[in-house]
């Protein structure tokens, strides 16, 4: 189901413009019009987490994450299927 939280912050994921995610990061890299507080950001993390599209980064005090291929692969699908193309 559509959400736009999700699709704006699926769009910065599945740009690519960088590895590995903070949430902070993450919620700093939204566009700037973009309504979405950090814990929408954290939730979508979490969800995404769980159903094995990011992997946790070892080694890092902060919950960091970085998309797996087959994450990409997902969140590319949704988009298009949105029609909301990632930024």
């Amino acid at each position: 189901m559509y959400s736009a939280s999700r699709a704006v912050v699926y769009g910065v994921l599945a740009s690519g413009l960088q590895q590995s995610w903070t949430v902070r990061g993450l919620h700093q890299a939204l566009p700037r019009d973009a309504v979405v507080g950090t814990e929408a950001v954290r939730a979508v993390i979490y969800l995404l987490l769980a159903d094995g599209f990011v992997e946790p980064v070892a080694g890092q005090r902060a919950l960091t994450v970085r998309l797996t291929a087959v994450g990409h692969q997902f969140l590319a699908g949704v988009l298009a299927q949105w029609g909301k193309p990632g930024p």
